[in-house]
């Protein structure tokens, strides 16, 4: 990340570093800062993430990330370049978008906020250039909720999240967070007060025990096993909600190739809009206990199917596909 958004005027985190006395960095400095950075870390083949956590909601911070996004462009043309923006922002300036390789959003750890997870993506494919799309900050496991809302992230949050998100589109790649371990808390550490009011982390030695990791990595493992290709446009997951004859929108659906991937954060039956004459058949994944099941479609015969109730308490990933 090359510039944080405290160390740019006009951003919400130069207001608040203001209030602790921290100074901003001078504009002069912005090329040599990236010019640094190019030349201590290029041989890593990193990815430039240009902004950290930024709004662009003054003309100077938009200044600032040009200076910086074009000398690292100078620096390091090939190498992949985006933005990270601050949560629940669907706002990049124009002047940006033919240079950055794909998008970051954030729906962050807002407790009202989390519906933001697949509203996001929506939002980019409707009003930006086709790009490849990331989920930068789902909610972090046993994260307290953002002002000071009673609440701690679950592990099925973090599914929810991310999940929903890759159905919307965001497919390119995930990110997982646990709030002790970016700030590396330990018993002595006084909290994080920062930013919009979080709880107490938990400490960084027990963030690496959290079980929720394991869920986002076997992500890439389902994927492939649903033939998920991110170079085959024909295997590519492509958000299909028109397909979900229901009006629940929590409940994400996708196709790939000529299967229908829903993600359910709570289980129900469901009803699509598909030829029940071609025959279909539903395959359900527990994503808390990794446990499979079969389960019933019946033609409706008025070109709807109807997916049975799942028989597991938590979460699911349900996967219709052709019977022959």
């Amino acid at each position: 990340v090359l510039m944080w958004c405290n160390y740019v005027p006009g951003t919400w985190g130069a207001k608040i570093a203001e209030h602790c006395g921290a100074e901003v960095m001078p504009r002069e400095e912005v090329r040599a800062h990236v010019a640094r950075v190019v030349e201590n870390l290029g041989e890593f083949d990193p990815v430039y993430v240009v902004t950290g956590d930024t709004d662009f909601t003054s003309d100077e911070a938009i200044a600032y990330y040009e200076d910086a996004l074009d000398e690292v462009i100078k620096r390091a043309p090939e190498a992949l370049r985006t933005m990270h923006i601050n949560r629940g922002n669907r706002t990049i300036p124009s002047q940006y978008l033919d240079r950055l390789d794909f998008y970051m959003f954030q729906p962050g750890h807002n407790y009202e906020g989390q519906p933001e997870a697949w509203h996001l993506p929506q939002d980019f494919i409707a009003n930006y250039p086709k790009k490849p799309m990331v989920n930068s900050e789902p909610c972090y496991e046993q994260m307290g909720a953002s002002r000071n809302v009673y609440w701690r992230f679950t592990a099925q949050d973090c599914r929810a999240s991310v999940w929903s998100s890759i159905l919307a589109g965001a497919s390119a790649g995930v990110t997982y967070g646990a709030h002790g371990v970016w700030n590396w808390q330990t018993s002595k550490s006084q909290g994080s007060v920062l930013g919009e009011g979080f709880d107490m982390p938990f400490r960084w030695q027990e963030c690496l025990q959290f079980a929720g990791v394991w869920d986002f990595g076997a992500i890439e493992h389902v994927l492939a096993g649903l033939g998920a290709t991110a170079g085959d446009d024909a295997l590519a997951v492509v958000p299909a909600q028109e397909l979900l004859d229901d009006a629940r929108e929590a409940i994400r659906v996708a196709r790939v190739g000529d299967r229908v991937v829903t993600y359910l954060p709570r289980t129900t039956a469901l009803k699509f809009k598909l030829d029940g004459a071609r025959g279909w058949a539903a395959t359900v994944l527990d994503m808390e206990d990794k446990r499979i099941a079969k389960l019933p479609v019946r033609d409706n015969g008025d070109g709807t199917v109807r997916v049975a109730q799942h028989p597991f308490e938590h979460d699911a990933l349900l996967v219709v596909s052709p019977a022959r």
